[in-house]
């Protein structure tokens, strides 16, 4: 600024109301502070613009590069025009320049949820939850930019569901009321029936009626000292769990896939001592693969043969051996489950129960499952496959799918001994029901071979599965 000029402005500034009485340098130092406050609230301005909409927007200041980003809440009120617990519907717009860049959403307070979103249209998502317990929470999103480096994490506003407006929750993955509804809440609002054992969990997978009723819930320690509370998978000791005690010698379970079978079946038989402890180990295996289409490339010959004792068939693969394209995994998902329904062809051998896994792998970042043939969703791609062959399958009943999802997705990798605890309480429920299906139906295992209303029909020789057999059409 030339002299002149600046003489004349601090000459207009110093007869101003606001620096009456005061001495040059006083002066001086009021000219400075004004001209900063002037500067800092023109930074501020658009921080406190986008808290008053109360929409999250990320500008070219972030690792976004310029791209918008909007995400908004309709909230579910109450009559009293307070927050009920849902179910409350999310949208967001994502500018036009990267369309595809990760994200998540969920809510994290007293209670933690996973909110799975699906893109209606190019750049807009939109999807819905419902709070499984009344508190304080805030709904949570993460980004990463076009190009996948670096990350931008925010917190959105916060909320409140209080105790006039709770109601049971309308939303919840149960598995057909295999098991109660439960959620992550965190460890303050579950009280435990052992006041030995130290918690230092921030969330515990719970049942959602013996945490509002204020009742105690029993811990028990899986693999790498995690935990899950037993009344978070088990309805009652009447159920199909008490069923997983008449698991007879020649009634295998199976663990079939990579990294995360082993991992689950590590945490299954660490709960077996505390749970069902005589049933001994050496009938739970474990047969490592990390790819459907050669899935017993890395057995020898006798493992091959023992694989068909297998009568529960439990299938895991978060680390394959290669990244496929959505259609590429549901045809080799697809190729291999007829494969063992052949292997296992209850007309000829024992009716082998099968369960196919959903994945645990977060779904930001993965490449697994690329090129979606489906539309997108904020669930793991290779999830959304799985779904969609169980929604329209032709597999027979002994074929399920075990949608483990509202277990594994809110807590994002975070505490994934925890998750896969959980997950093997639920293996003792579902086997303990294949388990009761068969006696019900007259059905029974034994040394001999299989035996059906009295009717034995002997061991076949343990050939191995071709698994490079063609398969009718």
């Amino acid at each position: 600024m030339p002299l002149f000029q600046r003489k004349k402005r601090e000459s207009a500034l110093a007869n101003s109301p606001f620096l009456h009485n005061t001495t040059a340098s006083t002066r001086r130092n009021k000219i400075n502070n004004f001209f900063t406050k002037i500067v800092l609230g023109l930074l501020l301005f658009p921080v406190i613009f986008s808290s008053l909409k109360h929409v999250q927007l990320f500008d070219s200041s972030t690792p976004l590069k310029g791209v918008g980003y909007d995400i908004k809440i309709d909230f579910a009120k109450a009559k009293d025009n307070s927050n009920s617990l849902g179910p409350h519907h999310v949208s967001v717009s994502i500018g036009t320049r990267c369309k595809n860049a990760p994200f998540w959403v969920r809510v994290v307070g007293d209670a933690l949820l996973y909110v799975t979103l699906t893109e209606e249209e190019p750049g807009r998502w939109a999807g819905s939850f419902t709070l499984p317990m009344e508190g304080k929470y805030q709904l949570e999103s993460n980004w990463l930019p076009c190009d996948g480096e670096g990350k931008s994490e925010s917190k959105y506003q916060e909320f409140e569901v209080t105790e006039s407006n709770k109601s049971s929750p309308t939303e919840g993955n149960d598995n057909d009321n295999l098991f109660p509804i439960s959620a992550w809440v965190t460890s303050e609002k579950v009280k435990i029936a052992d006041s030995e054992t130290k918690i230092e969990n921030k969330y515990l997978w719970a049942n959602l009626d013996k945490v509002t009723q204020g009742k105690d819930m029993t811990p028990l320690t899986g693999a790498n000292n995690s935990i899950v509370l037993k009344e978070s998978v088990v309805k009652d000791e009447s159920t199909f769990y008490s069923s997983f005690q008449h698991v007879s010698n020649y009634e295998l379970v199976c663990w079939f896939g990579s990294k995360s079978a082993e991992s689950i079946r590590a945490a299954f038989l660490a709960l077996r001592p505390q749970t069902f402890g005589h049933q001994r180990p050496f009938k739970f295996h474990y047969y490592p693969s990390t790819n459907f289409a050669t899935p017993d490339s890395a057995w020898d010959h006798d493992k091959k043969g023992t694989f068909r004792k297998c009568k529960h068939i439990l299938i895991s693969i978060d680390e394959p051996d290669e990244p496929l394209s959505q259609l590429e995994y549901k045809k080799q998902v697809t190729t291999f489950i007829s494969h063992l329904l052949k292997a296992f062809d209850e007309e000829n051998t024992f009716p082998a129960y099968v369960w196919m896994f959903t994945v645990n792998e977060p779904p930001i970042g993965t490449k697994n499952c690329h090129s979606p043939y489906l539309k997108k969703t904020t669930d793991h791609p290779c999830n959304d496959v799985l779904k969609d062959i169980f929604k329209a399958s032709s597999f027979p009943p002994r074929v399920q799918l075990l949608d483990n999802t509202d277990i594994s997705l809110p807590g994002k990798d975070q505490w994934i001994d925890d998750t896969f605890a959980a997950i093997a309480l639920r293996i003792f429920v579902i086997v303990g029901k294949g388990v009761k299906m068969w006696r019900d139906a007259g059905i029974s295992g034994g040394i001999k071979g299989v035996t059906t209303n009295g009717v034995l029909k002997p061991n076949f020789d343990l050939v191995p599965y071709d698994f490079s057999t063609l398969l009718s059409k």
